[in-house]
């Protein structure tokens, strides 16, 4: 069975001459091409008419996708569903006669087998399985462009003459300028359903805008549009077709009407942030005053004239008052923090100063609010008290806002002018409810009178100590002479003198260690290194000997002494170890008030080929609070837990660290409070 069905033509009149019939046909078609609006419809039509009048045995109207790739048949006739499915879209890379000829732009007729085997040999099995001896494949095009393909099969040879062919070919035109039609209708379609729902869309966002959005026409302002927050107030919402002065009548007084006026007339918009307006909201007769962010835009028609004006408004009412009092609020809290003798520095999360007192000022000589703390530090050149640059790592500020702790610092200032000033004080992080960390507060103060009179004391104590040591000495020497003499002697005096000499030289001796505690305190003060004199120096004998000193000194303590080895030696000052001993004894003893044990522990240890002798004072007194625990060998620095109960001057274990690290070693501890303290000191033993 073929695959190609012969169409034959019902309507064909028997007798009619050819040239008449396709006369009729051409004009049946045009008129029938004149209303339709579908490219099914159009190439349905033009392959009845083609078919017929050229008696095909079959044809299709084929159609170029929207990419250019392929061709898909938009109508067919006369083939077999077989055929159909063998040959589906064609691939314009194919080589077919109909892709040939929709390259090329020109019809390509095949007469006879014996040209499907010479033109296109690889296709002439299948042309014989068809059962297919001509075919024309026409292309479809307008004013250049490619459109499609109008293709049509013969069983027999083809015979057509040039009338059969110029036939064909007005048909392919008529389809093609057909088909163009339809392709602009259905994207007009397309484009006036997409404008209606754009429209639509707009008209919905407009009329749920939280904007006051309003449209009005003509010189009068009619209105053509209202949304939803334009009407919401009024006594009657009805407005769309009447004039703005009728709907508001008391806007021509506040010279909105006007405004709109200019815009209509000269075409320049109007923009107005926050502006006062007088609306009864409650249309109870009384106005209050409201805040509105406004713009009155001109609308155009399409020829580019001005049809109309639309409003946008905004009610910012609510910031409006919320700034303001927040201003109220920030001018009451400067008035208040700028009343402070202390200065003062607010630090927001980025470490900027929001914030600057007067006396904050002072101390710098200028103005440094706004500025980031980064660029203060550098502009007054911000060091530490020895002069040496403030580093990133050692920020107050980071430490505080890190740690979540009150930090206190001490620094030397450098200000524009060249003056210098040592500031003191302390940075407290301020946190919110979820702990987020919103910025820090810096209070501080002008301390460098205070530390110059300090200095003057310091230097004045140091001139004293130093002048006393000559007398001393001579105290001490005449004493010992004194003592060896008097030794000689055989009277009954000469034995209690012998005592008084001795308590003379001890009490000289005593008053050394004093001064020299002294000097030591006041180099401690004065940021000065000691001056040490190392020896071999056993740290069990100089430790028993203080820990018999210090236990007859306290009858409600027991002081324990714990050690491997009968004694540790090392290089190292002995006075100076002794008196570390006696501080940090005397400490456990002074914050064990109810007494108790105090355990001291002395060993070696050897680490990377090094000796190291470490001490270890244990006592069950008050214990030290954690957040005093980073502080207790700060200058001066008292814990919170003994602050007016137990008196100390808070320099006794700023010296103890001073001692132990200029011998290269250090001090910690470790406690808690109500839990007792352990303090460890580590020495070298090698010097």
């Amino acid at each position: 069975m073929n695959s190609i069905a012969r169409a034959k033509s019902d309507s064909k009149q028997v007798g009619t001459p050819p040239s008449v019939d396709r006369m009729v046909r051409l004009q049946h078609v045009i008129a029938s091409l004149s209303g339709i609006l579908t490219s099914k419809e159009v190439a349905d039509t033009v392959l009845l008419q083609v078919v017929e009048a050229l008696e095909a045995d079959a044809g299709s109207v084929l159609v170029m996708t929207d990419d250019e790739t392929r061709l898909e048949r938009v109508s067919t006739r006369g083939y077999s569903q077989d055929t159909l499915e063998q040959f589906g879209p064609y691939s314009l890379t194919d080589r077919f006669p109909a892709t040939e000829a929709l390259q090329s732009g020109e019809p390509i007729w095949i007469s006879s087998p014996t040209e499907w085997e010479q033109q296109y040999p690889a296709l002439a099995g299948i042309q014989s399985s068809l059962g297919c001896g001509g075919a024309a494949c026409i292309p479809l095009m307008v004013q250049g462009r490619k459109l499609g393909l109008l293709v049509l099969s013969f069983r027999r040879a083809l015979e057509h003459n040039r009338d059969d062919r110029a036939f064909a070919l007005t048909l392919a035109q008529q389809c093609a300028q057909a088909l163009d039609r339809s392709r602009l209708y259905a994207a007009e379609r397309t484009a006036r359903a997409q404008a209606e729902a754009n429209r639509g869309r707009l008209y919905d966002l407009f009329m749920r805008a939280p904007a006051r959005i309003a449209l009005g026409r003509g010189p009068d302002h009619i209105y053509a549009f209202a949304n939803e927050q334009y009407v919401a107030e009024l006594e009657q919402p009805d407005i769309i077709g009447r004039p703005a002065r009728e709907v508001f009548p008391g806007a021509e007084d506040q010279g909105i009407i006007a405004i709109a006026d200019r815009v209509y007339a000269t075409g320049e918009p109007f923009i107005a942030h926050e502006a006062l307006f007088r609306v009864d909201r409650d249309r109870d007769g009384r106005e209050e005053d409201r805040y509105f962010d406004v713009v009155i835009q001109p609308s155009y028609e399409s020829n580019g004239s001005i049809d109309g004006v639309m409003l946008f408004s905004m009610d910012v009412t609510e910031v409006v008052r919320s700034r303001q009092r927040v201003e109220e609020l920030l001018a009451e809290r400067n008035a208040m923090l700028g009343q402070i003798a202390d200065g003062l520095l607010i630090i927001d999360a980025s470490e900027h100063v929001v914030f600057a007192n007067e006396a904050a000022c002072a101390v710098y000589g200028a103005d440094i609010s706004g500025m980031p703390l980064q660029r203060v530090a550098q502009a007054f050149r911000d060091s530490r008290k020895d002069g040496g640059p403030v580093h990133a790592s050692e920020s107050k500020v980071d430490q505080a806002l890190r740690t979540g702790q009150v930090t206190p610092f001490e620094s030397l200032l450098t200000r524009k002018d060249g003056t210098s000033v040592i500031v003191q004080g302390s940075v407290a992080p301020v946190t919110g409810d979820d702990g987020t960390q919103l910025g820090a507060v810096v209070t501080f103060r002008d301390v460098t009178a205070q530390r110059t009179l300090e200095r003057q004391k310091d230097d004045f104590l140091a001139a004293a100590a130093h002048d006393l040591k000559t007398p001393r000495t001579t105290i001490k020497g005449v004493a010992q002479i004194l003592q060896r003499r008097v030794g000689r002697w055989e009277t009954p005096e000469a034995e209690q003198l012998l005592q008084d000499l001795a308590r003379i030289d001890s009490n000289v001796s005593k008053m050394n260690l004093l001064i020299n505690k002294l000097l030591d305190i006041t180099r401690l003060q004065m940021d000065q290194p000691l001056t040490l004199e190392k020896r071999p120096t056993d740290l069990v004998a100089v430790t028993k000997a203080v820990i018999e000193d210090q236990q007859t000194a306290s009858k409600c303590h027991t002081v324990r002494l714990e050690t491997e080895t009968p004694e540790v030696i090392g290089m190292l000052d002995l006075f100076r170890i002794e008196r570390v001993m006696t501080n940090l004894l005397a400490n456990s003893i002074r914050f064990s008030p109810q007494g108790g044990e105090i355990r001291v522990g002395i060993r070696q240890v050897i680490e990377a080929d090094m000796r190291w002798g470490v001490i270890t004072v244990y006592d069950t007194g008050l214990g030290i609070p954690a957040p005093d625990l980073p502080h207790i060998f700060d200058r001066f620095y008292r814990a919170g837990n003994v602050e007016g109960k137990i008196a100390r001057a808070g320099i006794g274990l700023a010296g103890v660290r001073q001692i132990v690290e200029q011998h290269g070693g250090s001090i910690s501890a470790e406690s808690g409070e109500g839990g007792g303290t352990t303090f460890t000191v580590r020495l070298p033993l090698d010097g």
